[in-house]
């Protein structure tokens, strides 16, 4: 072999040494990508499996009920008001021995007017209802509304079943003026009492 064919084998041989060692160096290049690929997707993988998406729970809405409308009565007058019914109010007793019926007023009906602070006899037509006689130990007693100044009276009389009495208390007009209404009721000698509320009812003025 000749000097130039030499020189021709030899860059041949280099040439394709070269090229070798460039084709290693891509392939190993190549075996490297592919496992900084599974690198990178194995990191990306862990991160996007360490992230807990939570179910969004739905926000309550409080329910704000209307604030109540609380409706105040106005205090009762006491120049105007009538504390009870009316005067046929049975107040049972379970007895059949004392009972009382109301028959009239006969003095100071019902809206009677009367000047401030002046002093009355109010006076009530009763009857005995029950099977028990009253005697002079019966009273009268205040048991709603405005007394005016009355206090308990004894009857000091006897009354037959069956029959009426005229039965009187001393009262006196508030000095304000207005309507009062006071209510009273029979008592038996240990103050037990019964039959029919009576009332009195007077219109204060001057």
């Amino acid at each position: 072999m000749n000097k130039q064919s030499s020189l021709i084998c030899f860059f041949s041989l280099a040439f394709f040494l070269t090229a070798c060692g460039q084709a290693t160096s891509i392939s190993s290049t190549g075996n490297d990508m592919p496992s900084l690929e599974i690198s990178s997707n194995s990191g990306l993988t862990l991160t996007s499996s360490s992230i807990i998406t939570a179910p969004l729970q739905p926000i309550s809405t409080a329910i704000i009920s209307p604030t109540a409308t609380l409706s105040q009565t106005p205090a009762l007058s006491p120049l105007t008001e009538t504390p009870l019914p009316s005067s046929t109010y049975i107040i049972p007793n379970g007895f059949d021995c004392n009972n009382s019926a109301y028959v009239k007023d006969v003095t100071i009906p019902d809206g009677t007017i009367v000047v401030p602070g002046k002093k009355f006899k109010k006076t009530w037509n009763l009857r005995n209802t029950g099977t028990c006689p009253w005697t002079s130990e019966y009273s009268l007693t205040f048991v709603s509304g405005y007394s005016l100044d009355g206090e308990t009276t004894t009857i000091n009389k006897y009354v037959a079943p069956g029959k009426t009495a005229n039965i009187t208390i001393l009262l006196t007009a508030p000095d304000a003026e207005g309507t009062f209404a006071g209510y009273w009721l029979l008592s038996d000698k240990n103050g037990a009492g019964f039959g029919e509320l009576i009332n009195v009812q007077v219109v204060v003025s001057h």
